[in-house]
């Protein structure tokens, strides 16, 4: 009895470390993911930031250019008011000069503008690359977790499988599990029946309920008959339970 609660215990602590790989690696995708789409609503602002940017640096712009043309008016209005010739000499040199500035700051509010614009849409770069990096980095955990997973189903089901060979699980009334074919002992494969000698095991809690269950986990068919291809190759008799499906 004692070896049965340990196998029945050693498989259900399989299938708990199984679930809890499988669950870390769900986890480590839906985190990677959630970064992901962070990162890029942070792009878009960033993008939306560098088109505000230049369209900032152009109403500056507009605005300097609308200055300028009244500050040249004005000149003139001036000059014309003393009796000067507003198109040459020494009033249409401060008019031009008023312009040449006037050109300069434009360029330098273009300028301002271009770098800042810059700015946002390197930040934008950047976090998309972001992005890209936690989904990679989130998807790289959950495989290895998964990969975990399978390792630890193989290693313990090998484990649960030698030590099945080497001391077949007995229950109550000498009955010997029917999982090891050509043990000694045994009616059979008959089940325990009531009142026969020996402590049982709670009616749920078999070898076929908790393979059952593991069999549920994604992708676990495939390791399965990985299982069952190490066992046919090192322990003769023994096999993985694989239940039937219903209506088969």
């Amino acid at each position: 009895m004692g070896s049965t609660a340990g196998i029945a215990l050693q498989a259900g602590g399989i299938f708990a470390s199984v679930s809890s790989q499988r669950q870390q690696a769900a986890s480590a995708r839906v985190q990677g993911e959630y970064a992901g789409q962070i990162a890029d609503r942070n792009a878009t602002l960033a993008d939306a930031q560098s088109v505000d940017a230049i369209a900032r640096g152009n109403e500056s712009v507009s605005r300097l250019r609308m200055g300028t043309r009244q500050l040249v008016g004005a000149q003139r209005t001036a000059a014309a008011a003393q009796g000067i010739d507003v198109n040459s000499g020494t009033s249409a040199d401060l008019q031009e000069d008023s312009r040449i500035l006037s050109h300069f700051d434009e360029l330098t509010l273009r300028n301002n503008a271009a770098r800042e614009a810059w700015g946002y849409s390197m930040d934008a770069a950047n976090q998309r690359t972001a992005g890209v990096n936690d989904r990679l980095a989130g998807e790289n955990t959950a495989k290895a977790l998964t990969a975990q997973s399978y390792s630890t189903l193989l290693t313990g089901g090998a484990n649960l499988a030698n030590q099945w060979r080497q001391n077949p699980p007995t229950f109550g009334g000498g009955y010997r599990s029917r999982a090891v074919e050509g043990s000694d002992g045994g009616e059979g494969g008959a089940p325990p029946t009531p009142g026969s000698s020996g402590v049982h095991l709670p009616g749920w809690l078999t070898l076929g309920w908790l393979t059952e269950h593991l069999r549920r986990l994604p992708g676990i068919q495939q390791t399965v008959n990985a299982a069952n291809n190490i066992a046919s190759n090192n322990y003769s008799g023994i096999s993985i339970y694989q239940p039937k499906e219903p209506g088969k």
